[in-house]
């Protein structure tokens, strides 16, 4: 699983992905608290934006940002945002399902979590 995150972020390098380094920092703190989650999290695309106070994404996997809001807060309360955003567009596909592959591995990513929370508890 290491590696594939690694390769994620390498291939953010190639893409030539210019963003926050709190942002950067968040995602990577995000994914190694939920690792199901790291595809969705390095597959959303940045952009900051001074419109919105904090951070938000869209049906579109867009996450808009705010800057000055990331840099003021923990590298741990951003994951922890970032975290709640991935579970929001997970709801949304599995509650409107489009048949794409994203939302097929988004499915089996919430199966697979609840079985763990179920074999932990």
């Amino acid at each position: 699983m290491l590696n594939r995150l690694a390769e994620m972020i390498r291939g953010m390098d190639r893409r030539g992905d210019t963003y926050s380094r709190a942002l950067q920092a968040a995602r990577v703190r995000a994914s190694y608290q939920r690792a199901y989650f790291a595809p969705a999290l390095f597959n959303m695309n940045p952009i900051q934006t001074d419109e919105i106070a904090s951070m938000a994404v869209d049906a579109h996997w867009r996450l808009y940002y705010n800057d000055a809001w990331l840099r003021s807060h923990t590298v741990e309360e951003n994951a922890a945002v970032l975290i709640h955003l991935c579970d929001e567009l997970s709801m949304r596909h599995v509650a409107a399902p489009t048949g794409s592959f994203t939302s097929t591995v988004i499915g089996v990513v919430l199966r697979l979590r609840s079985v763990i929370a179920y074999s932990t508890s």
